[in-house]
């Protein structure tokens, strides 16, 4: 009865995680790491050599040659972004701008939700297939409608939702490859205020979304039972966004005008190991370069819609990203209290893809370290549990100089993260149980 009592607690828990999924950055750029709890407890350490549960379908799909037979993975996150402008200037237009009571600081932190959802099964000797659900990319920063920053950014949100069907093969005793399909869906939501001389504040909507394709492919080399060696590339992805523009109230600009741009996300590879060092300690560690530098001048584009005659357009405008490539690594470590218990640690560093000179408040990025302590506990013997904390300690106080359109914004930001994890693991070595 209390097993029973305990399978119907993380099956209901299971359902929530996937209702939550996306919206906030948590690595550099808007790349998200949340794939599995379990590896958020390192740092996301091992990403690619782990391969202990379903996960490995995203992190390196050549992993999925360790299923034993089936495999499920449910995560779900909770990240909450602090983030203060501080210290800022604005102009618009060449007029001073300030927040309520002259304010010259402005919140920019979200509460946000992801999730993921994996699974894997066991076909013959050497082949295994698998399917993920995933939010590789997000993005959310809010900035009040009257803040100081309002006339370069109120709110930025990207959301993606990844689909994808992969496959291992083992060619040889300890080296398998695998590879992937993705299917992506993009959506992009951009608002800030607009106020040309002479004319009352006017909020500008921007929404835009896209369909695209990809793939991924690794490599997994299990020297020994002890050790082994992963290596993963995904990548790069085109989208041809379109949407609209809203202008409201519309005095000038024409209130509902077609916007298109097209933007191209970075590839990655990673390399990873993980060392059973003693009966009870294994290390784990990652090493991941990331192709940010594909971003750089984003054009916005703006046309009628419809063939009526409207009011004027808005002007195209340059989105400058200006990204650098960048590395991420980690160092982490289990050690296997007993059969059922499991303890976690792990540090990590992600580069920044913006610096000081091409910083946005659209995205305020820097570089990050990462902290990460996580406790893994097996429910019964299909079922596991794992519970994850990471902080993230952004150093220093960067620093924006940003010049747009008749804009200026210049501060520096105070930020930090905390990311809770949650992963639920089903795992059947000889097929699924019979339920009565």
């Amino acid at each position: 009865m209390r097993r029973a009592a305990r399978a119907s607690l993380a099956l209901v828990a299971s359902v929530v995680a996937l209702a939550v999924l996306p919206h906030v950055a948590q690595a550099s750029g808007f790349f998200l790491l949340e794939q599995s709890a379990r590896l958020q407890g390192t740092s996301y350490a091992g990403t690619a050599a782990l391969a202990d549960d379903a996960t490995t379908v995203y992190y390196n799909p050549a992993g999925m040659s360790r299923i034993k037979n089936w495999s499920f993975a449910q995560s779900g996150y909770l990240v909450s972004i602090q983030s203060e402008l501080e210290n800022a200037t604005a102009t618009n237009f060449g007029q001073p701008v300030t927040g309520p009571n002259g304010r010259n600081s402005a919140g920019a932190g979200t509460d946000s939700a992801v999730g993921a959802t994996m699974a894997a099964k066991r076909l013959t000797d050497e082949l295994v297939v698998g399917f993920a659900f995933t939010v590789p990319f997000g993005l959310a920063y809010e900035y009040g409608n009257a803040s100081i920053a309002r006339f370069t950014a109120t709110k930025s949100k990207l959301v993606t939702y990844n689909m994808q069907p992969s496959f291992a093969y083992e060619f040889y005793p300890g080296i398998s490859i695998g590879a992937g399909f993705d299917i992506i869906y993009a959506d992009v939501a951009l608002n800030q205020k607009l106020q040309p001389p002479g004319f009352e504040e006017m909020n500008v909507r921007l929404q835009a979304d896209d369909w695209t394709f990809g793939w991924n492919a690794g490599v997994l080399w299990e020297i020994t039972e002890d050790y082994r060696i992963g290596w993963a590339y995904r990548s790069p992805l085109v989208f041809g966004l379109r949407g609209t523009a809203k202008v409201s109230p519309n005095p000038l600009f024409d209130s509902l005008q077609n916007a298109k741009a097209t933007v191209t996300f970075p590839d990655t590879w990673t390399l990873s190991g993980v060392a059973r060092v003693h009966p009870q300690w294994q290390i784990l560690g990652d090493l991941q370069w990331i192709h940010w530098a594909r971003i750089q001048d984003v054009n916005v584009i703006f046309q009628p819609r419809g063939t009526g005659q409207g009011q004027a357009l808005l002007p195209n405008q340059t989105l400058p990203f200006g990204f650098r490539n960048t590395f991420r690594g980690a160092l982490g470590a289990e050690y296997f209290h007993d059969e059922e218990w499991t303890f976690r640690g792990g540090v990590g560093f992600d580069q920044a893809a913006s610096t000081d000179r091409t910083r946005t408040a659209r995205l305020p990025d820097a570089n990050r370290i990462l902290l990460s302590v996580g406790i893994g506990y097996n429910l019964t013997r299909h079922m596991a549990i794992d519970v994850s904390y990471t902080h993230i300690f952004i150093p220093g106080h960067p620093k924006i100089d940003q010049v747009g359109t008749g804009t200026t914004l210049t501060g520096e930001y105070s930020s930090s993260v905390d990311l809770f994890g949650l992963q639920l693991t089903f795992t059947f070595d000889e097929g699924l149980p019979f339920i009565s």
